[in-house]
């Protein structure tokens, strides 16, 4: 046991040792024993830390330091006494809270990191851990918040808290160094943390070293909740190292700098969370590093004496000038939208603006604004919530939303404050000028939020329409109006409203709502007694006097309101006892009418046309009186000035009928009674009887998009001028199924409509007008559908592309795109026809120029069965097939039973079509044998029927009246061939086929039309699309990248740019024009020239899957390929679903050429249905692709 020597002090003075050393002894181990617990260790010896006898521990039975047995654990106390030396041996050790007497040291004698974990609440240091470089470091488990105290010397590795320790607080109460280079300072996955930093004590860091919630030094940690750090002392970190507390969404860092923070190279608070840094009184920001580059997201002054910066710092979120002068503030950026928020602080120069910024004035005390107020247009929002009132010297334009919360803003001379957005409004109010912007639109309310020093008064301004939007300013006068003849009959107020000569507004009129308070009366003009009959004035070069439309007086000595209704200009408006305190009249000539409209005899005027007679001079507009001949009933209204009078009617004139004004009284302002009375003024008469007019100005082209939306644009205009109350496009994508829409949008009598998409290829639609009047007229445009169409094409792609390698060349053929055009739904219906009668469909292309390659039919073998005449005619032009002219001979066929179909190969006729539509028919030759087939559901909008017996056409109908499409198909390849005939082409009529019903359909009532105004024709139907040649493209690698080889004309090319033993994969596109494109890659081929051309002994065989033929097939096709040695080899047929539908070949194959014929079967021998197939040949690790396409 050691003895400590102990001096007692006592009042008396130093007790002598010599005479009471036994009881120093018996006090020093009483004391000591009144401060332990059970299980507390302390250090017996200098040693490692997991060696047991280093150390003792306290028995509370006994009273005495006993020899310890094992290390200490998280549940014992721990000192290191004087003079012992502790060596962390290794990682991780534990104790509760820590003691390190004077002269005691603890350390971890390696560089490498070792932590001691503490477990409870204090670790006091008045002696030495760590030093150098050493590797000790601190792990805080918190069964409580740490203290870290003493007055030793603490120079470490790392300081954290455990991870998950949530919501704890770490305060530093003596001077730390931490070395680590890396976080040394963090937080461990520990949220909410807190760190301080007491008055007076100094973290340091070592180079490399620096603080962050994370261990990361440039990014943000998620998971930190709410973390702050208080630095009441000092954070010093040098060259290389940053202050991290960047956080992630939903978190927020606070930073709290009373003392100093030198944060290295720079702080790294760019999160998407919130990061906040205040710097309070004393409190300072620095780095050593003048040329750091500092983010920060919110940055608030609190200190009365300032800040003067000297390193850039940007703002995302808020800079509060909460107290202080900020001198050097053009180190300041602030980011787009960021805020800037004044009490008490200001700025000594402008900050860096970015493109937007929001303001806001916070604070008891009266402010002026200052340098925080940007010189352009930029304010987003401004908030004023100053009692003490703020003073602008400026004017500022805020783009968003101005809050006016509490507090008066006085604006400065001509200057205003600008409102583009809305005003939210509380209390506060502007004395001076105040701008808003007018948006075009009708009914559009603008509150002008104003006042005097006597108090609040706003303006208010209600414009029917406007068409231009504008600036519009406003302001209020706490004074008689200048120029008035008895100031002391005037109110104490007036009203100067203007619009920005740079931003004028074109309206149409206006109504003026004028709030006054009981204050603006005058010695003679009484609120109790005159305001009920008060009059308003506006000057404009001179007075004029707007008719009061509703007057608010309210009660006795509380002010009140008016309303000046009608108004066209602005200017000066002031109140008054009567007219004569404004301006006196010395008026003695009559006032008469100097125009009028509609004009004196006009015809065919308009049902629902506006009345207007003009004076010579401004009228007393309570002394006109009159009626009209025939009664009707009218809304009237007079100008500001006075002298224009107008009458609306209510509902439409009746058609065809003279109408007539008659005045019976009226006089001007001075009282001059108009001279012949009573007098008819205006007489005209109404529009007869008629429905509106529909021209289309715009109508979609055919293109390859189907994407859409796709607009069409048609003028209506009525007639007979009653106005358009309606209007429905209808459009269909079958012939069968319409669909309504009303407009989008309107440009005066322009209507807007929007067929939708997608739209797949191959699609027609057609589409027709309807409209109506406020007569009740309709019409339709065409009076029948199918007035307008317009398609959705699709590039096809050329198929079947073989190559052939020879010696230093490739030989390259392909099929030119092809298509099956049909119109039929399905199969399902047959009708009895007789002999000499015709079935016939029509076809259109998509592209020119084609070839007409195969045509093909489906019969029904019901009774019997017998030949039928095919014929292929051109359209006449109206849909009917010109029979005069046989584009290919005539042939007789046996058709095959449903459900086979009968396919006709005609392409050695070499029938070339540049342009219109073709017509195949079949001629019955025996009555009912065999039946044609056709579908069940129509819509029947391609197929005819020739009836021999009355000789005429007609579409083929059932007792339902459902049209039906024959079973009929064509099959054509597009190619840029060199000739070919130029056909008609059928443009659908109206009168084609009945109107489809259209009960009820009627929209919401639209505003009257204008003067119709014709734009030129836009998207003329454009049937004729090309197809100009092939891109022939090249690859060294399966699948490309491909280059272009060639562009060529024609299905056949010779590549003899290739080099022999080398393999080159090939693919063509087709080129379309009107309007230009092109379409997908065909299939690839591939080729390897061998050089051996011309030897067949010792020809080399290359791996090769060429195009079937025929190709499309009917009955059966031949499928040939070949291998350069001999392999396994599989040959399988699969859907479009990638289902296999068959095999063709499957085992070992020799090397050469081999041939697999196919019949169009299942595996199981059952025909498949017409469509497109994939044949696939996998051997030697590789696998060739291509199509083929059956026509049953």
């Amino acid at each position: 046991m050691r003895i400590m020597k102990t001096i007692f002090i006592t009042n008396g003075g130093v007790m002598k040792k010599t005479s009471l050393f036994i009881m120093a002894v018996l006090l020093v181990a009483a004391v000591s024993a009144l401060g332990q617990t059970h299980g507390d260790y302390r250090s017996a010896a200098s040693g490692n830390w997991g060696t047991a006898a280093t150390w003792e521990t306290y028995d509370t039975v006994s009273t005495s330091w006993v020899a310890a047995s094992v290390q200490p654990t998280s549940a014992n106390n721990v000192t290191i006494q004087t003079g012992d030396t502790v060596i962390v041996e290794a990682s991780p050790k534990n104790c509760l809270d820590l003691t390190i007497e004077a002269n005691a040291k603890l350390y971890a004698n390696s560089t490498s990191n070792r932590y001691i974990n503490i477990y409870g609440s204090t670790i006091t240091n008045n002696g030495l851990m760590g030093g150098g470089t050493d590797g000790l470091c601190i792990t805080a488990c918190y069964a409580a918040d740490l203290l870290f105290q003493g007055s030793g010397t603490t120079d470490i590795s790392r300081l954290r808290p455990a991870s998950g320790q949530n919501g704890r607080t770490m305060t530093i109460d003596m001077d730390i160094l931490l070395r680590f280079a890396g976080a040394s300072l963090y937080c461990n996955s520990s949220s909410s943390m807190t760190f301080n930093i007491n008055t007076g004590k100094t973290v340091s860091f070592g180079p490399g070293s620096f603080f962050a919630y994370g261990t990361n030094g440039a990014t943000a940690t998620t998971g930190m909740g709410n973390a702050v750090v208080n630095i009441d002392g000092n954070m010093i970190m040098y060259n290389g190292s940053n202050f991290n507390v960047s956080v992630t969404t939903g978190n927020t860092s606070t930073v709290n700098i009373s003392g100093l923070l030198s944060a290295g190279d720079s702080i790294m608070a760019n999160g998407t969370g919130s990061e906040v840094f205040n710097i309070n009184t004393g409190g300072q920001l620095l780095f050593p590093n003048t040329d750091t580059l500092t983010f920060l997201d919110s940055l608030n002054f609190f200190d009365p004496s300032g800040l003067s910066l000297t390193y850039p710092i940007t703002v995302a979120g808020k800079l509060g000038l909460m107290s202080g002068v900020i001198d050097s503030a053009q180190y300041i950026k602030m980011l787009d939208n960021s805020t800037i928020q004044r009490t008490t602080g200001r700025l000594n120069q402008a900050p860096i603006f970015g493109n937007t910024i929001n303001l806001i004035y916070y604070g008891a005390a009266a402010c002026t604004t200052g340098y925080e107020m940007p010189t352009t247009d930029i304010v987003q929002k401004l908030a004023v919530n100053n009692p003490g009132g703020l003073t602008m010297d400026e004017t500022v334009m805020v783009n968003d939303t101005l809050f006016l919360t509490d507090g008066v803003i006085r604006v400065i001379g001509d200057n205003y404050l600008g409102a583009a957005g809305a005003v939210d409004r509380t209390t506060g109010y502007v004395i001076g000028m105040m701008g808003r912007v007018v948006e075009a639109g009708a009914n559009i309310n603008k509150a002008f939020d104003i006042g005097t020093a006597s108090g609040y008064s706003p303006v208010t301004l209600d414009f029917n329409v406007v068409a231009k939007q504008g600036l519009m300013s406003v302001k209020t006068v706490a004074s008689t109006a200048p120029g008035v003849t008895t100031p002391e009959n005037c109110m104490l107020r007036y009203w100067e409203l203007g619009m920005r000569p740079d931003s004028l507004i074109t309206f149409g009129s206006y109504s003026l709502t004028l709030n006054y308070l009981p204050f603006d009366f005058n010695t003679g003009f009484i609120e109790s007694t005159d305001e009920p009959g008060m009059v308003a004035g506006r000057y404009d070069s001179a007075w004029t006097f707007p008719v009061i439309g509703t007057r608010n007086p309210g009660g006795a000595a509380d002010g009140g309101s008016v309303v000046l209704d009608s108004l066209t200009a602005f200017d000066i408006f002031t109140l008054a006892k009567d007219q004569d305190a404004i301006y006196t009249f010395s008026d003695t000539i009559a006032p008469y009418i100097t125009g009028v409209s509609p004009a004196w005899g006009a015809t065919g005027v308009g049902l629902n046309d506006t009345i207007v007679i003009a004076f010579s001079e401004p009228m007393n507009t309570d002394s006109l009186d009159g009626f009209t001949d025939p009664f009707h009933d009218f809304t009237p209204s007079w100008n500001a000035a006075g002298d224009t009078f107008t009458l609306v009617p209510q509902d439409p004139y009746p058609y065809s009928t003279v109408m007539s004004v008659i005045i019976t009284a009226g006089k001007d302002l001075a009282g001059n009674s108009m001279a012949i009375l009573p007098d008819t003024v205006v007489q005209f008469t109404t529009a007869p009887f008629q429905g509106p007019s529909i021209t289309l100005v715009q109508q979609p082209e055919d293109t390859y998009d189907g994407t859409g939306p796709f607009p069409v644009r048609a003028v209506i205009t009525d007639l007979g001028k009653a106005g358009i109350a309606a209007d429905t496009l209808w459009y269909t994508d079958n012939a069968t199924d319409w669909w309504a829409m009303v407009h989008s949008s309107t440009d005066g009598d322009t209507f807007n409509y929007s067929i939708p998409g997608p739209l797949a290829a191959g699609t027609v639609i057609e589409f027709f007008f309807g409209a109506w009047d406020d007569g009740g007229t309709v019409q339709y445009d065409p009076s029948m559908y199918r007035g307008y169409q317009f398609r959705i094409l699709d590039p096809l792609a050329p198929t079947g592309l073989a190559a052939n390698g020879g010696n230093l060349t490739v030989d390259l053929s392909w099929a030119p795109p092809a298509e099956v055009i049909d119109y039929s739904n399905s199969n399902a219906t047959g009708f009895f026809w007789d002999a000499g009668d015709i079935i016939s469909t029509r076809f259109t292309p998509q592209h020119y120029p084609c070839k007409v390659e195969q045509v093909v039919s489906s019969w029904w073998n019901a009774i019997g069965i017998d030949s039928v005449e095919v014929h292929v005619w051109a359209d006449d032009g109206a849909g009917l097939p010109d029979r005069s002219v046989e584009l290919v001979p005539p042939r007789v066929v046996l058709p095959l039973d449903y459900p086979n179909y009968t396919v006709i190969d005609i392409s050695s006729e070499n029938l070339i079509l540049s342009s219109g539509d073709f017509h195949v028919g079949y001629v019955i030759r025996t009555d009912n044998y065999p039946m044609p087939t056709c579908d069940s559901d129509g819509p029947g909008i391609r197929s005819l029927v020739y009836d021999s017996s009355a000789t005429t056409w007609g579409n083929m109908i059932d007792g339902s009246n459902n049209y039906h499409d024959w079973s009929h198909q064509a099959a054509v390849t597009y190619h840029n061939y060199s000739k070919g005939l130029a056909l008609k082409s059928y443009v659908p009529k109206p009168g084609d086929k009945s109107l489809p019903k259209l009960a009820d359909i009627k929209t919401a009532m639209i505003a009257t039309k204008q003067t119709p105004v014709y734009p030129s024709l836009m998207g003329a139907l454009f049937l004729a699309k090309n197809i100009t040649g092939y891109d022939l493209m090249r690859s060294d690698v399966s699948g490309g990248p491909y280059a272009e080889l060639a562009k060529i004309n024609d299905t056949t090319y010779t590549d003899n740019t290739v080099l022999n033993n080398n393999t080159y994969y090939y693919v063509v596109r087709a080129l379309y024009a009107s309007p230009d494109t092109f379409s997908d890659y065909s299939n690839q081929a591939s080729a390897t020239p061998t050089g051996v051309e011309g030897r067949p002994e010792s020809r080399a065989y290359v791996l090769q899957l060429r195009a079937a033929a025929p190709n499309p097939m009917t009955t059966g096709t031949a499928i040939r390929f070949s291998l350069p040695a001999s392999a396994q080899a599989s040959l399988e047929v699969f859907n479009v679903l990638g289902q296999k539908v068959t095999t063709l070949a499957n085992g070992k194959l020799d090397a050469g050429h081999h041939t697999a014929n196919w019949d169009g079967t299942d595996r199981h021998g059952a025909k498949l249905a017409s469509g497109v197939y994939i044949y696939q040949l996998r051997t030697m690790n590789k696998t060739l692709t291509k199509r083929i396409t059956i026509l049953r």
